[in-house]
């Protein structure tokens, strides 16, 4: 590991320890209650964020807290928070990974890469800002892949806005079916992103 590595890690770690040190001992209030949708975050063990701001400049830009999976932290964080979007860092460290569709290509790259394997529909979904986000178990050596593919972009690696948040037009987001598996990537998906 470099120094500048081994600095941002150092960085980061000091950084968790002050997030757990301000929600240490936090009781939720009564009145308050976490949404339906942190709460499959926390079930999967996402590591999840709370981030000011609803356009994709807030996925990148420097954010207050460090991503974390305790729900201690993600209460304190929502009750501070009420306002605020949140978002998954996809990739190994979360878990999970995320095809993101778009829907006026749907009946091209799909349907093509697809063909008869509609098992995508029947894993964690949610709409956001026009698109569809799926959302899979992440598999091994998995990395983000742009618009390989028409309409498809893969994320496995950054950040993602997640249920419950809102967009630019006022609109909250949630999952189509909030008790849906998060199911293994089909193999369509992973040799089509590995080409």
């Amino acid at each position: 590991m470099n120094n500048v590595d081994m600095f941002l890690s150092q960085v980061e770690n000091s950084r968790r320890l002050m997030q757990a040190e301000a929600c240490r001992g936090f009781v939720m209030p009564h009145e308050l209650q976490l949404p339906s949708a942190l709460d499959i975050a926390l079930e999967h063990r996402w590591l999840i964020a709370p981030v000011d701001g609803r356009s994709n400049y807030a996925l990148h830009s420097g954010r207050t807290f460090v991503p974390s999976r305790e729900r201690e932290e993600i209460e304190y964080w929502y009750a501070h928070n009420l306002d605020a979007n949140w978002i998954v860092q996809t990739g190994a460290r979360s878990g999970v990974m995320a095809l993101e569709i778009d829907p006026r290509y749907i009946c091209n790259a799909l349907v093509y890469l697809a063909a008869e394997d509609d098992s995508w529909q029947r894993t964690l979904r949610f709409p956001y800002r026009g698109m569809w986000f799926a959302l899979f178990a992440y598999s091994n050596g998995m990395r983000t892949v742009g618009e390989r593919y028409l309409g498809l972009r893969l994320h496995a690696g950054d950040p993602i806005f997640i249920p419950p948040s809102v967009t630019l037009d006022g609109i909250r987001s949630d999952y189509a079916d909030s008790g849906a598996p998060l199911l293994p990537a089909p193999k369509w998906l992973i040799n089509a992103m590995q080409r």
